[in-house]
């Protein structure tokens, strides 16, 4: 599905990375999708706040439980 979408759009990038020290610079990101992740950290408040420090003032940030 992802080789599919990347097709589609040459400019989606699809990254995993630790969830607490993203590898990206300042307000990066337009979208993020977090699906059932955040109940396994330990701090998950770092986590939050590495998505607002990475994503864009308008960005969509989607978290998805377990």
């Amino acid at each position: 599905e992802a080789a599919r979408w990347r097709r589609e759009d040459p400019h989606l990038v699809f990254a995993g990375m630790h969830g607490a020290r993203l590898a990206v610079r300042d307000g990066a990101i337009d979208w993020v999708v977090s699906s059932h992740i955040i109940e396994h950290f330990v701090n998950p408040v770092l986590h939050v706040g590495e998505l607002a420090r990475a994503t864009t003032d308008n960005a969509t940030v989607f978290f998805e439980l377990s």
